[in-house]
């Protein structure tokens, strides 16, 4: 494999960080460590960087709407995933930002992207499984890209409570399309609509 150069840190979540990739700006590498200590392997972030590479691999390069995934690399104890670097905001800053919450007659066009991107999805046996705000990016051009397919899997454990559908046990379409409707209330109201009662359970 062609070794990989790591350009600026443009971005962190919960399972990696996320880098320019040096030899190629128009080009994001996610890096994901495999293990909480160096030189550690932890086989349960084994499983879950498994998952979200499959996800991509699954779900190819045909949709506008989903974030374009380039190539995969296992260094140094980490996976690498290489996709394509989007320049705007993510949806969860723009509305905790000066820009604001959506208009309400803006909903429909925002959803309706979304929406294109989990039809593609799930035609091809892909479950996003942790749609919100933060991982919904706006690009400059007004295209919506789903991003970050860390909560991929049927039985994945990486999810994020407030977005969740009540009693949940296995991650299917109906759990990515309640997400949301609990997104698009956030988009357009500025607010998280938290379930007490999921919240309570977690």
């Amino acid at each position: 494999n062609q070794s990989l150069q790591l350009g600026a840190c443009i971005g962190r979540g919960s399972m990696g960080r996320v880098h320019v990739n040096a030899q190629d700006p128009t080009q994001a590498i996610k890096v994901i460590p495999l293990g909480k200590v160096k030189d550690e392997i932890d086989p349960e972030l084994v499983k879950l960087a498994t998952w979200e590479l499959q996800a991509h691999e699954m779900a190819g390069n045909e949709c506008e709407q989903v974030v374009k995934f380039h190539r995969a690399q296992v260094a140094n104890g980490c996976l690498y995933l290489v996709l394509e670097r989007l320049e705007g905001v993510s949806l969860k800053w723009k509305v905790a930002g000066q820009l604001g919450a959506f208009a309400l007659s803006e909903l429909p066009g925002v959803g309706r992207q979304i929406l294109v991107a989990l039809k593609y999805l799930h035609g091809r046996g892909v479950i996003h499984g942790d749609i919100k705000p933060a991982n919904l990016f706006l690009t400059h051009g007004g295209i919506i890209k789903l991003l970050d397919f860390g909560g991929s899997g049927p039985n994945n454990p990486i999810y994020t409570p407030a977005y969740a559908p009540r009693d949940w046990r296995v991650k299917d379409a109906r759990f990515d399309l309640y997400s949301l409707g609990v997104t698009l209330c956030e988009l357009v109201s500025g607010q998280i609509h938290r379930d007490k009662a999921i919240l309570s359970e977690t």
